[in-house]
């Protein structure tokens, strides 16, 4: 899971309920994306890895 909590000027950038990094205002959108981004290619190489392993037996 990933979120933003924002307060004046800036907000908090959460994934797995731990904060990763404090980001202005200007950039949350853009900085969630690359969170989400990240989260989606760590699930997608833990996938293809799984699928290596079992083809490997």
């Amino acid at each position: 899971d990933i979120g933003i909590a924002g307060a004046r000027g800036e907000g908090l950038l959460f994934r797995k309920g731990e904060i990763v990094r404090k980001v202005p205002e200007e950039t949350m959108v853009e900085e969630l994306k690359k969170e989400i981004d990240k989260l989606a290619e760590e699930h997608y190489a833990k996938q293809a890895a799984e699928k290596e392993k079992l083809n490997t037996k």
